[in-house]
């Protein structure tokens, strides 16, 4: 039995050969992090955004911390081209109340992931995995 493994960097695939010719892809998307403080309580705030024609749907693993307060939450967006869908799951918080809540919106061909939150100088760090188109 023989078989071929490649990847390319340039398209995030994993292609594989089989002894019988046969090849298969594999998409590998992307995974990128980041961090956004926020300079002031309130809503609306942009904390990532993405390429709506790159990428379809994202995963996100989110920390907000504030003083010694620490939340976390995954967070799965997607989008059919018109309309974005959100669901939140997972979350995890040492305080009394949450430190963000989290939205997202399609606007001039970006997704973007916004947060509320509860108090200024509160630190968002992200890691996106993105699913290409």
């Amino acid at each position: 039995y023989q078989a071929e493994l490649a990847i390319n960097t340039a398209d995030a695939k994993i292609f594989t050969k089989r002894d019988d010719g046969t090849v298969l892809s594999q998409s590998i998307g992307t995974v990128q992090s980041g961090q956004y403080v926020a300079t002031s309580s309130g809503s609306g705030q942009i904390v990532d955004s993405f390429d709506s024609l790159l990428y379809t749907s994202v995963k996100y693993v989110v920390q907000a911390t504030y003083s010694t307060e620490v939340q976390t939450i995954e967070i799965l967006v997607m989008h059919d081209g018109t309309d974005v869908y959100i669901t939140r799951y997972g979350l995890m918080y040492t305080g009394a109340n949450e430190l963000a809540s989290f939205t997202a919106d399609l606007i001039s061909g970006q997704i973007n992931l916004k947060a509320t939150v509860a108090n200024a100088n509160t630190t968002i760090k992200f890691t996106r995995t993105s699913v290409q188109a």
